[in-house]
């Protein structure tokens, strides 16, 4: 009895966790529709924020960083398809999928970095934020996204 009910409790932890999300260190592969990432430092006004949204028939990339209420640099423009399937491999190859749940805010702490990441599928979601407590290797991985990014920035500019 006791086994059944242990059984019954892991089949709907393995349910739920499906729903709405994507497992925790493995991705549900879809068509990718939406990518967030923003970094802030020291103060949660300034920050390096990346966007990637697929609006109807076009992909609009958005780009803001500075401080919000000090004329922060911004700007949007219309990319390719092949943006999205970039995106996805490095989504990918760099395990971003691995930051899913991950929610860290340590109490009395009131200096430091954070960031938040939000990636939308047409069939799951990737959610992670932390203000001063990062994911392993996301110094490296926010490094190598910055310079997609900017990569992305002088082709389409």
């Amino acid at each position: 009895m006791m086994k059944r009910c242990f059984a019954a409790i892991f089949l709907l932890v393995l349910v739920l966790s499906t729903m709405g999300g994507c497992i925790r260190g493995k991705v549900q592969t879809g068509q990718l529709q939406y990518f967030n990432f923003y970094y802030y430092i020291l103060d949660p006004a300034y920050r390096h924020e990346y966007t990637v949204n697929r609006e109807d028939e076009c992909i609009i990339f958005s780009y803001q960083d500075g401080y919000a209420d000090m004329d922060p640099v911004y700007l949007s423009f219309e990319v390719s398809e092949s943006v999205l399937r970039d995106l996805e491999e490095f989504i990918l190859e760099s395990e971003l999928y691995s930051w899913n749940r991950w929610n860290r805010h340590p109490k009395n702490v009131t200096d430091g970095d954070g960031f938040a990441l939000k990636v939308i599928y047409d069939n799951c979601e990737i959610n992670a934020e932390a203000y001063h407590s990062m994911p392993k290797d996301f110094y490296e991985v926010e490094k190598n996204l910055e310079l997609f990014f900017q990569n992305l920035i002088l082709v389409y500019s």
